[in-house]
């Protein structure tokens, strides 16, 4: 009988299947227990704006994912299992970064818009303001980005 975590074989954790999928189901539901008992009273209910809360509840989970990933990361390197993590970090990280500086703010920039305007005015109002942004973003970072990539941490 072969080893499950032999070279050539995919082995993955039934556990550790089973605890992720367990806690994504219970963050989501938390997630909309939060949304619906902080939401303001004038939404008219938790059914109103579904998009907005949508992209919250999408907030929510990536910022959890980002934290529960180091738990998952680390069971997995010591069960040995086959679950490519760099993908899991890279996609959180720039599902994290794409809602942060572009999904997010262009819902803000676009509440904060006179509501009386047509919804061209109100939406090309946000997108300037978000471009805006991306420049400022754009002229902080990379230059963060190509001059401190690197930590050097003595041991």
């Amino acid at each position: 009988m072969a080893d499950p975590v032999s070279e050539g074989s995919i082995f993955i954790d039934p556990f550790l299947l089973t605890l992720t999928l367990i806690c994504t189901i219970i963050l989501i539901l938390g997630n909309l227990y939060f949304l619906a008992h902080y939401s303001h009273h004038a939404d008219g209910g938790f059914g109103s704006s579904s998009a907005v809360k949508f992209v919250l509840m999408l907030a929510f989970v990536v910022a959890e994912c980002q934290i529960l990933m180091l738990p998952m990361d680390v069971i997995n390197f010591r069960e040995g299992t086959n679950i490519d993590m760099f993908v899991f970090w890279q996609v959180i990280y720039m599902s994290s970064l794409f809602l942060t500086v572009v999904l997010l703010p262009f819902a803000y920039f676009f509440y904060e818009t006179s509501e009386d305007d047509d919804y061209k005015t109100r939406f090309c109002t946000a997108f300037g303001n978000e471009m805006i942004l991306l420049v400022v973003f754009s002229c902080i970072n990379f230059p963060m980005f190509a001059s401190w990539r690197h930590a050097f941490i003595p041991l």
